[in-house]
């Protein structure tokens, strides 16, 4: 067990640089009283965030040196390891946004440089490309600087390399009219998402407060759990210093429940175009075509369906609720995974039935069925047009009880349909954020998830899923015995538009326009493809 302490620090401009750095000392004072061995502050501790405010960067970092020496000698008076956010200066003078890893003895044991710069970063920090994972008397830790939690490589990377704790340090922002209720997509689903996607636990420092009358930080410091739980959060509005005694051996069982492992049952092989060169890659062509919005613009719906019906009942489901949803101008159902359509006898029967349904009703379906080729069987997600056009997608990643009944698919595709671009999720692949990074960059539009899982982890999962890749996600599971029922839709912005109840049987629509998926810009300088580094990702391959 580690006593772990974020600390959350109140904003100021540059020009308090030492009014800031005196209340660091003062909150890390207040840390080693709650019995921290591992304390964590924000990014840009000193001399604050918006360094533009002071003349020259180099007037903004003054003193820096003699800052970096003020906090390796607090750590060796009080005996801790501590985490602190601060500009790194190179010996080519390149400045760099970075997390510094002191140690008990005050020696820096490792840095972490900022790799997605956000914003205004770029004017004056440079790109970080490296993953390290740094070992301690306690654990290994690995470490991010803010907006690299949006980047789902990094966090996996330190992950594979051991990673038992990742520490972010923030700058995370937020806007409203009450800083008693402010939020951040990273604190509210990506960050608990990151943890659970890995299986690692989270230390987040963030500020509070506003700098620069126009840069509002939205708190929620905050230490999550291997499985996504927050065991510690503080408000939006008040310094404070977060504490929890963690056990960082759960992040040694990479488990997400009984039936899949969230390292061991990836399939690297189908990641290479994460390494590939931005400019060969789909998703590339893709934004620069030209498009008309409204041909780009359709009405999705999403079926949640008990998960113990019979074939025949599954018949009798679809054949009511297509001609109900055309009635309704569906151009898409997605129907859920479903046992019921795996078995080997209805082959044929499912799928002319399904063309069928599609033709005589003008709209699209997403079904599955059981693919036999020779004396290999495949669970498959089907996509039929209405002009009986098919497209097949063979699940990648198998869980422990499909294993030995199923083979794995070979490839993760996108399909060119009358409705845009379309990737297929199943099962647990929501899970593996690899899944839908790839999807994303073979230029997917909206990406369909046939989840059928007995986890209640969706919610989170499909808004950083979404949010990350800039996509839209239409989630169909079912309800039962062994899950709930979490179909829903999400957009680009990482925002549920959709939703259905939990153990219901229901259908969920929305219009979804995919012109939207076109623009991976976050902020001006944040793009979440052209600011990608494939070079540094041969990890995950």
């Amino acid at each position: 067990m580690v006593t772990v302490a974020a600390v959350q620090l109140k904003a100021y401009d540059v020009q308090d640089s030492q009014v800031a750095l005196e209340q660091a000392l003062l909150m890390i004072d207040r840390a080693v009283e709650g019995k921290a061995q591992l304390v964590v502050l924000p990014e840009c501790t000193f001399p604050g965030y918006f360094l533009g405010q002071k003349g020259s960067v180099e007037d903004a970092i003054m003193g820096l040196d003699e800052v970096i020496f003020l906090f390796r000698d607090k750590a060796k008076q009080d005996k801790i390891h501590l985490i602190v956010g601060l500009p790194e200066v190179d010996k080519n003078k390149k400045i760099y946004n970075s997390a510094y890893l002191i140690g008990a003895d005050g020696e820096i044991i490792g840095i972490a440089r900022k790799s997605l710069l956000w914003h205004f970063d770029r004017q004056w920090f440079s790109e970080g490309d490296n993953q390290e994972v740094f070992n301690t008397s306690f654990g290994k830790i690995g470490m991010i600087v803010c907006a690299d939690g949006r980047q789902p490589e990094i966090s996996r990377i330190l992950a594979l390399k051991g990673a038992q704790i990742i520490v972010d340090v923030t700058n995370l922002v937020a806007t409203g009219n009450d800083d008693k209720h402010l939020a951040n997509p990273q604190i509210e689903y990506m960050l608990p998402c990151r943890a659970f996607e890995n299986k690692v636990w989270y230390v987040v420092s963030n500020k509070i407060g506003m700098e620069a009358e126009s840069i509002l930080f939205a708190g929620g410091s905050c230490i999550i759990s291997p499985e996504g739980v927050k065991v510690g959060e503080a408000s939006s509005y008040k310094q404070e210093i977060v504490t929890a005694d963690i056990d960082l051996t759960l992040s040694n069982d990479k488990n997400s429940d009984s039936k899949f492992n969230a390292i061991s049952d990836r399939n690297p092989s189908l990641y290479s175009v994460l390494t590939e060169n931005i400019a060969t890659l789909p998703i590339t062509e893709v934004l620069s075509e030209k498009v008309v919005p409204s041909k780009l613009s359709i009405f999705v719906s999403v079926v949640q369906m008990k998960e113990d019906i019979t074939f025949q009942q599954y018949l009798d489901k679809v054949s009511k609720i297509v001609p109900m949803m055309a009635l309704q101008n569906s151009q898409l159902v997605v129907f859920p995974e479903l046992k019921c359509t795996y078995q080997e006898d209805i082959q044929e029967r499912l799928a002319s039935k399904m063309i069928a349904f599609a033709h005589q009703y003008s709209l699209a379906l997403v079904f599955s069925l059981l693919l036999s080729e020779g004396d290999k069987k495949y669970k498959t997600a089907v996509f039929v047009e209405p002009t009986g056009k098919v497209f097949s997608y063979k699940k990648t990643h198998l869980s422990s009880d499909e294993i030995e009944t199923y083979n794995c698919g070979e490839e993760l595709p996108v399909f060119e349909t009358s409705l845009g671009r379309v990737g297929m999720m199943m099962g647990y692949e929501g899970f593996i954020p690899e899944v839908s990074r790839v999807l994303m960059l073979k230029g997917a539009d909206l990406i369909c998830w046939q989840a059928n899982s007995s986890s209640n982890y969706h919610s989170f999962v499909v808004r950083t899923r979404s949010a990350e890749n800039k996509v839209f996600l239409a989630v169909s599971d079912t309800w039962g015995k062994n899950s709930r029922g979490h179909s829903l839709i999400c957009n680009p912005g990482g925002a549920i538009v959709a939703r259905a109840l939990h153990e219901s049987n229901q259908i969920i629509s929305s219009q979804l326009d995919l012109v939207s998926t076109r623009c991976k810009m976050v902020v001006p300088g944040t793009h979440i493809v052209n600011n990608r580094i494939p070079k540094v990702y041969n990890e995950l391959i």
